[in-house]
């Protein structure tokens, strides 16, 4: 009796086999912590249909994923792929999003032979996996991928909860940092239409980082599970000063807007400082005029989630906790990584 590793294909038969196997997999209580839809095969076709059929980034021979079958048991396993784009000074890096690592209990020793797939295609691809388990951690980290180590979160409380005076007591735990000053915004617009916005391009300092063209984030945007919109901000001339992805998450009965993928466009620079920068004036803009920046009516904090590079650690923030994994290919493999939020599969569930 063997094993069988075999790529996903495009046929909807074999996309449908996979549903099933991982709708089962979460029905069986083989999955830690499970998300809403998790054991239905319909929201796994709807997952597959963002991760591939409406991702520009992702062709006909670009590689989806791989089924472990057992001989005498059918599918036992699965590892998805998710095509994105990377850049760094103006050359795009092929990449792929690992997603939905599943193997059955009484199967755990084949995932090696998942692993092993997957590092193959690292050869030709960066490979980001944002959602890791703990065992796959392990492996990742003896194979060696990098890992995006600090990590925190800065809190906003809106006037559904708190309002300045929430702010302010985050700001004496260092949950935050103090905001622009409402005067210092006169002039200033904010738009939700991103075919409004310009994106400037990135600076040419040899790191890298996600592509931010129009295609990807309206991508990002009319994907996944939770509501999401566009924010950006504009100065009184027109300049674009920085923008943002909110993606809105219900935890203990609060809504929050997790600005999940953002770029401050004021200095050109990657380390997050806070309110002299622009994406202190973006948030200090939609605290200022929600309607305006046509936010749920319902949002009681904005969290700005952000990495910084060892031996930097900021000020301000809550410590959070990153999982995130990647593996840059050859000749990209010294060089330095600009870590966002929105990377990895979660935002794509």
């Amino acid at each position: 009796m063997s094993y069988r590793i075999t790529e996903l294909g495009g046929s909807v038969e074999e996309r449908e086999q996979v549903c099933r196997f991982l709708a089962d997999f979460v029905k069986s209580g083989q999955l830690l912590n499970p998300r809403p839809g998790d054991d239905d095969p319909r929201m796994w076709e709807r997952r597959m249909g963002w991760w591939w059929d409406d991702n520009p980034h992702c062709d006909e021979d670009s590689p989806r994923g791989y089924i472990l079958e057992y001989e005498t048991c059918g599918i036992v396993g699965f590892s998805g792929f998710i095509p994105s784009r990377y850049e760094v000074d103006g050359e795009e890096i092929p990449s792929l999003l690992a997603t939905t690592l599943f193997v059955d209990q009484g199967h755990r020793a084949a995932v090696i032979g998942l692993i092993a797939r997957q590092r193959k295609l690292g050869t030709s691809y960066q490979i980001i996996d944002g959602s890791p388990s703990p065992e796959v951690r392990t492996i990742l980290d003896k194979i060696g991928y990098r890992h995006a180590t600090g990590r925190m979160q800065a809190l906003f409380t809106t006037g559904r909860i708190g309002g300045r005076l929430g702010r302010s007591a985050l700001r004496g735990m260092r949950w935050s940092f103090p905001l622009p000053r409402a005067h210092e915004l006169d002039g200033y617009r904010i738009i939700t239409d991103l075919s409004q916005w310009q994106e400037p391009p990135f600076p040419k300092d040899g790191r890298v980082r996600r592509s931010s063209d129009r295609a990807t984030m309206e991508w990002l945007i009319r994907s996944g599970s939770e509501s999401r919109q566009f924010f950006g901000l504009l100065s009184p001339d027109g300049r674009p000063i920085a923008r943002a992805m909110g993606v809105y998450v219900k935890q203990r009965g609060i809504l929050a807007c997790r600005l999940l993928d953002y770029r401050d466009c004021a200095v050109p620079v990657d380390e997050f400082s806070g309110w002299e920068r622009g994406l202190g004036l973006l948030v200090r803009k939609l605290l200022l005029a929600p309607e305006e920046a046509e936010l749920e009516s319902e949002t009681k904090l904005l969290v700005i989630s952000h990495y910084f590079s060892e031996g930097k650690i900021p000020s301000f923030g809550r410590p959070a906790v990153s999982i995130l994994r990647y593996s840059l290919p050859h000749p990209w493999q010294d060089r330095e990584k600009v870590a966002l939020p929105v990377e990895g599969d979660i935002v794509l569930l």
